[in-house]
């Protein structure tokens, strides 16, 4: 599982606005805010949910979920 507040970290990191991810996913900003926000289970479609999280692991980001906490690493 990956957090909302972790696809923001991501694409902060990628220095990627919400307008640009959304388009990437075929989505509208509103939804994307609404998955940003979401700390938990998400309600919405598991397939946007992971469509975001592809794109942006293409892009270079790696989710990280451990005993540690929830996380995210930029790498190049």
């Amino acid at each position: 599982m990956i957090l909302g507040s972790q696809i923001k970290a991501g694409r902060i990191l990628l220095k990627m606005t919400q307008a640009e991810l959304a388009k990437l996913t075929k989505t509208s900003i509103d939804t994307l805010k609404r998955i940003e926000k979401s700390e938990g289970d998400y309600k919405g479609s598991a397939e946007l949910f992971f469509n975001i999280k592809a794109i942006l692991e293409k892009k270079g980001i790696k989710f990280e979920n451990d005993k540690e906490g929830f996380g995210v690493k930029l790498i190049k």
